[in-house]
């Protein structure tokens, strides 16, 4: 009889540990949810991404041009 009181007991210990658990989880989360966004630190105009593409664009190309002045065997060594 004890043996079953108490099972029952850290039964509803597990329990109400588990609702307080999801009580403060759900608190954190509303509370994360009325915050307005944190500014980025980063700002980019149009140009800075279209020079950034362009970079990009011509290292590509500068690796498949060294690529295309290579001979088969000097890739492997």
């Amino acid at each position: 009889m004890n043996t079953r009181k108490q099972q029952a007991n850290a039964f509803f210990a597990t329990l109400n540990q588990a609702t307080q658990a999801e009580e403060t989880f759900n608190t954190i989360r509303e509370q994360r949810a009325n915050q307005p966004p944190e500014p980025t630190t980063h700002t980019y105009t149009e140009q800075d991404q279209a020079q950034h593409h362009e970079d990009m664009l011509q290292a590509s190309l500068s690796v498949f041009d060294n690529l295309g002045k290579r001979g088969p065997n000097d890739l492997w060594h």
